[in-house]
């Protein structure tokens, strides 16, 4: 596996490309909190652990834990990735509408099946 978060070690989280992951189905956002509690991440990183486990990359998480207050459990959230995962996503959805919010929704899906 490639790490790629080191690459970008000057780089802050807030300067990654970001992406508004919206209409995700209610089972799979209760699966994505518990995760997120469980490995006390953020929800975004839950999504870029995802990703990365779809291309096979080591991702260190970016956030400061998960922090429950926060969680809405809302439908909807940003999520920034590394700008090589972002690279790639475009290049498999090679901008396809709806293909990129597809491509993230089964790489979660997936990933929590999969990952314990």
């Amino acid at each position: 596996m490639r790490n790629f978060h080191k690459r970008h070690a000057l780089m802050t989280v807030s300067d990654w490309p970001a992406y508004l992951l919206r209409g995700i189905p209610s089972h799979l956002r209760e699966d994505m909190t518990a995760r997120a509690a469980y490995d006390d991440i953020s929800l975004a990183d839950v999504v870029r652990q995802a990703l990365c486990h779809h291309y096979q990359l080591e991702c260190d998480p970016a956030s400061f834990g998960y922090q429950a207050e926060l969680d809405t459990g809302g439908e909807t959230i940003l999520v920034r990735l590394q700008p090589e995962v972002w690279a790639l996503v475009k290049k498999e959805t090679r901008s396809r509408y709806g293909a990129f919010r597809q491509l993230i929704l089964e790489s979660l899906t997936e990933y929590l099946e999969e990952t314990p």
